[in-house]
């Protein structure tokens, strides 16, 4: 298998507890790998009487991370318009600590959310513990703009290099690679799908390296980061001062 393309979502074990889910994730850790708890319910369209059956919930995490826009987070309300189909959970009994534990050890719980009419992923997270590659939204997003910047680069591949690496200057060949990289993602800034973004063409790259017919050119965006946890600092009273 490419474990450089796509993403993975495991199956639930049937049955598992919070500390059994949390030990088994272990053997999986890898920032293209998503680990669902626990299976979820939801009506059997194919029996008469519509009777509640508990599944995997795999499909419809899967379906929800792809529904939704690679720079956005699947988790809280962006994705639940895609887990409408899940009507209960097998457990159903986590607290909020448990939920936490279990996103520390790389695990998206489903939570049942009344507000927003049923399911949510909580905290889109990967298995991968290695800091910075934590968050499904993370992972595809470099995808989708890595990409992208890399089909155009077909582009030019087998031109002549026209820069000069001891003036640091680009001739039109490789400056039109650079530029269209900008313009790209000054459209991404724009859209608001990254906070800023820089592209040099010479910061990665060695003149040995340009000899030998390879071209690294430095391509950086910083994303926007998630409110995953929204605190209220909170006062309400008679007596109480505002601004």
């Amino acid at each position: 298998t490419d474990t450089k393309k796509g993403m993975v979502v495991l199956s639930t074990v049937n049955g598992q507890t919070v500390a059994s889910a949390k030990t088994y994730v272990g053997s999986y850790r890898n920032d293209r790998c998503i680990y669902p708890y626990p299976r979820v319910l939801c009506i059997d369209g194919y029996d008469a009487d519509l009777a509640e059956i508990e599944v995997d919930g795999n499909a419809f995490a899967a379906a929800c991370i792809v529904n939704c826009d690679p720079w956005k987070s699947p988790g809280g309300a962006e994705g639940a318009q895609f887990l409408t189909g899940i009507t209960g959970l097998e457990n159903e009994d986590m607290t909020a600590g448990e939920m936490d534990a279990l996103n520390a050890k790389g695990i998206t719980p489903f939570a049942m959310i009344t507000s927003l009419g049923g399911a949510i992923l909580r905290k889109a997270v990967t298995t991968s513990l290695t800091s910075g590659l934590t968050k499904i939204r993370r992972r595809r997003t470099t995808d989708y703009l890595m990409d992208a910047i890399a089909e155009r680069g077909q582009f030019y591949q087998e031109r002549a290099f026209d820069g000069d690496f001891a003036n640091q200057t680009l001739g039109p060949i490789s400056g039109g690679y650079i530029s269209e990289i900008g313009s790209f993602l000054a459209n991404e800034q724009a859209l608001g799908h990254i906070a800023s973004y820089s592209v040099d063409g010479f910061a990665a790259a060695t003149e040995e390296d340009l000899e030998a017919g390879r071209w690294t050119v430095d391509v950086r965006a910083r994303t926007f980061s998630d409110m995953d946890e929204i605190v209220l600092a909170h006062s309400v009273g008679d007596s109480v001062t505002t601004s």
